[in-house]
C-alpha cells in the first residue's frame, strides 16, 4: 500500500523509451468506486493533462510507469463527472460521523498501487496528539458523502480507528 501523498512529485516515465513526460501534480479520486481515477500532470492553471489508471502500466517507488506516452491526455472533459474529487478538495476536511461525532482531520489516504483502489482514510487529531500519539488509520467506509467542509461517515467508523502502522 501506498499514501497518496507521496504520488506528489513523482516523475513520469515511459517504459520503452526510458524519458520522462511529466511529474505528478494532482490525484484525482472516484470516490463512488472507491479507486483513484487519474494522475494529473501539469501545475497550470488552465490545463489538465493527465493519465487515467486504467492506462498506468506501474507505480513504483520512485516513478509511476507507462507504456505509451499517447495514454495522457486532456482530462479536463471527465473530471467534471459526479463522485470525482482531487485530493486538494478533500484532503484538510473533517470527519464528522452522522450523529455528530468529529472523528480527526482527512490528512491523506492509503491505495493499492497494482489496482487504484482506495483502501484507508488517514486521519490527524491535531498536530500534538500526532506528535505524541501519531496519526490514526480507518478503514475507507462503505458510505460517505463530502460536502464543502467536511467528509459525512457512518457513526460505526469512530470504532475502527487504529493506530497507524
Amino acid at each position: 500500500m501506498r499514501r497518496i501523498s507521496e504520488m506528489i512529485g513523482l516523475p513520469v516515465m515511459v517504459t520503452g523509451e526510458g524519458i520522462q513526460v511529466g511529474t505528478v501534480t494532482e490525484v484525482v479520486l472516484d470516490i463512488d468506486s472507491a479507486t483513484v481515477f487519474c494522475l494529473l500532470l501539469t501545475d497550470e492553471p488552465d490545463s489538465s493533462q493527465g493519465v487515467p489508471m486504467a492506462d498506468i502500466y506501474r507505480i513504483g517507488e520512485d516513478a509511476v510507469m507507462l507504456r505509451d506516452e499517447k495514454c495522457i491526455g486532456d482530462m479536463a472533459p471527465l473530471l467534471n463527472q459526479a463522485g470525482l474529487y482531487p485530493t486538494r478538495s478533500i484532503f484538510g476536511k473533517d470527519i464528522i460521523t452522522e450523529t455528530g461525532t468529529n472523528i480527526g482531520i482527512l490528512t491523506d489516504m492509503q491505495f493499492d498501487p497494482a489496482t487504484g483502489e482506495l483502501i484507508r482514510y488517514v486521519v490527524s487529531d491535531g498536530i500534538l496528539v500526532d506528535w505524541i500519539c501519531g496519526r490514526k488509520m480507518m478503514p475507507l467506509p462503505v458510505a460517505q458523502m463530502i460536502s464543502d467542509d467536511t467528509v459525512l461517515v457512518p457513526e460505526s467508523m469512530s470504532q475502527l480507528l487504529q493506530e497507524d502502522d
